[in-house]
């Protein structure tokens, strides 16, 4: 497992240092470099490793601050790491870039639980569930539905 451990982190370095050195070429970073970013962070928040996806994706922000996506996981990998106002703020923008992605009020839902503001998230799911109609949420407003009726049942 170690192994395993140090040939990751020789890729991510490798990686890293392409496309630093891409970006201090051009001063942007292309699609494709993003997306292979992107990929890196969200394999290290797979593994739990929000330092390591926080350290990604704030590069990767410098450079696509606009996108919902890296916004989003970005909110993850600060609520890993305990810094909940952060993740609120950064689910916040998400959720303003992208108003018609219900997964944003999931994730806002998440992040005020970690915060300790049950009534709040309780809320927050609920709106989920209204704004999950299209079908391919049906997954989605299931998983807010069953948080609110948990943190009914929490409350009570």
């Amino acid at each position: 497992m170690g192994h395993e451990l140090t040939t990751e982190a020789l890729v991510l370095s490798e990686a890293l240092e392409s496309l630093l050195a891409a970006a201090e070429a051009q001063d942007d970073i292309s699609d494709d470099d993003a997306e292979r970013l992107y990929a890196l962070a969200y394999k290290a928040l797979l593994a739990n490793d929000f330092e390591t996806a926080d350290q990604l994706l704030s590069f990767l922000q410098l450079f696509k601050p606009a996108e919902p996506r890296f916004m989003a996981a970005h909110a993850h990998a600060l609520r890993g790491l305990g810094r909940c106002d952060q993740a609120l703020g950064m689910r916040t923008l998400a959720l303003m870039a992208d108003g018609g992605n219900p997964s944003h009020l999931f994730g806002l839902g998440e992040d005020l639980i970690a915060a300790d503001d049950r009534a709040a998230a309780r809320d927050v799911f609920q709106l989920c569930v209204e704004a999950a109609t299209d079908p391919e949420f049906d997954r989605l407003r299931e998983r807010a539905q069953a948080m609110v009726a948990l943190l009914k049942h929490h409350d009570h």
